[in-house]
């Protein structure tokens, strides 16, 4: 998983999220840094979701409504979070740009960093970047999550659903 961005006053808070951490992965945590607590909580959300799948979904599908999951717990807490992730498995790579503010504690809308992507088709090749580097980079618009499939390289983007 990479990360870039913050979760606001992550030192004061980060028990809110150690229920969203299963047990067997606290004794992994070493750091103090809200991307390893953010790496734990996604391993958790995957693992109960690929469990509970009776219908089984495709490989894609869990991974994108993990992420979403994952997401929500911020909301759901009002914990204000700023965050660029990038999480993949063997198949699929996961790419979100994401915000959530708590509107009741915070005046200003921050932004999360910036996000940019320029896809070589004809490479069959993805390149991410923080900044443009050309005029054909395209910004990842806020709340939205990408789902690449790295052997066919076939990309599937939607916008991450509020709970509001």
């Amino acid at each position: 998983i990479i990360e870039n961005g913050t979760i606001k006053n992550f030192l004061k808070i980060k028990n809110k999220l150690l229920p969203h951490i299963n047990e067997k992965f606290l004794n992994e945590i070493s750091g103090t840094t809200d991307t390893e607590f953010i790496f734990f909580m996604l391993l958790t959300i995957l693992e109960k979701n690929k469990k509970h799948i009776k219908n089984q979904k495709n490989q894609s599908q869990v991974l994108k409504d993990s992420m979403i999951e994952l997401l929500h717990i911020f909301e759901k807490q009002k914990i204000e979070i700023s965050a660029n992730l990038i999480f993949t498995d063997d198949e699929y790579i996961v790419i979100t740009r994401y915000l959530y503010f708590n509107p009741e504690n915070f005046k200003k809308n921050q932004y999360p960093p910036s996000l940019y992507y320029y896809y070589y088709g004809d490479k069959g090749s993805l390149l991410i970047t923080s900044e443009p580097i050309t005029k054909n980079f395209h910004i990842f618009p806020m709340n939205t999550i990408m789902i690449i499939n790295t052997k066919t390289m076939i990309m599937n983007y939607d916008v991450i659903p509020t709970l509001q």
